[in-house]
């Protein structure tokens, strides 16, 4: 049976998006130094006839670091992986990880043309989807394709259940494309429930972040104690120095932030 698509609403939406997302690829781009990454999420044209892989994405550098593992897992069993990001950061690290390992790229911009030709350039048999990247076109591209998709480390604010009708529906609609989802706890799975999605497709199997940090035997970074202020944006670290607890002041801080090329400006 042919899925469901995506609200009528929300795919007219996407082509006078199409302005924005030109300008503002163009712009990610050029200041992360990978100038095709505007041409890498909008494949015009796709034909592949290679070996399935399985498809990995993960938005960003945190994300593709916390699924890191499992890709390794995958190849050690000798699955030909296809490993996509969101961010030109994100796309850098797998490549960096990975180098010729696996076939890197981006993820399409959410039209249905650039999607049709993302699933027609690779032979996908799975896909596996990191924590929120809903993206109504793209899973549903996926789908009409018969690839079974596997949400992983699945999160859901309980902000999201309260959106308006038709967000919920669209939501409601996208977590519809998956075979399962693989949420990190049962609070994670409330909100999935309270969203209206099918109490069989949920799954709780911990948070692959902590797992992962668990898991790994590596010395400290610094000896003394110390305070981590981690992924941080822009203003919030000068925020967070000016009203920080005065039982504080001595207490050494780390600063890890979100985006790393802002370390020099910090």
């Amino acid at each position: 049976m042919k899925p469901k698509a995506p609200a009528i609403a929300y795919r007219l939406m996407t082509f006078p998006l199409i302005f924005f997302w030109v300008v503002q690829g163009l712009r990610h781009g050029f200041k992360h130094g990978l100038p095709a990454y505007l041409r890498m999420r909008m494949p015009i044209f796709g034909s592949n006839t290679g070996a399935a892989r399985i498809w990995v994405h993960a938005s960003s550098v945190g994300e593709v670091q916390s699924i890191t593992p499992l890709v390794e897992a995958l190849l050690a069993k000798q699955h030909p992986i296809l490993f996509t990001s969101f961010t030109a950061t994100g796309y850098r690290t797998i490549v960096q990880n990975f180098s010729n390992r696996v076939e890197h790229g981006l993820v399409p911009v959410d039209f249905w043309w650039f999607c049709r030709s993302f699933f027609r350039r690779h032979k996908i048999r799975l896909g596996l989807i990191m924590e929120t990247e809903l993206w109504p076109e793209l899973l549903y591209q996926a789908s009409c394709n018969s690839i079974p998709l596997l949400q992983v480390n699945a999160r859901l604010s309980k902000k999201s259940s309260e959106q308006p009708a038709y967000i919920r529906r669209l939501l409601l609609t996208t977590l519809g494309y998956f075979s399962k989802i693989l949420t990190r706890s049962e609070r994670d799975r409330g909100h999935l429930l309270a969203m209206g999605v099918d109490p069989e497709m949920i799954e709780i199997i911990g948070n692959m972040k902590v797992l992962r940090a668990d898991r790994q035997s590596r010395p400290r970074l610094l000896q003394p104690d110390y305070l981590l202020l981690a992924s941080s944006h822009e203003g919030e670290e000068l925020e967070f120095l000016q009203t920080r607890p005065v039982e504080l002041n001595d207490t050494l801080i780390v600063i890890a932030p979100r985006h790393p090329e802002r370390s020099s400006s910090i």
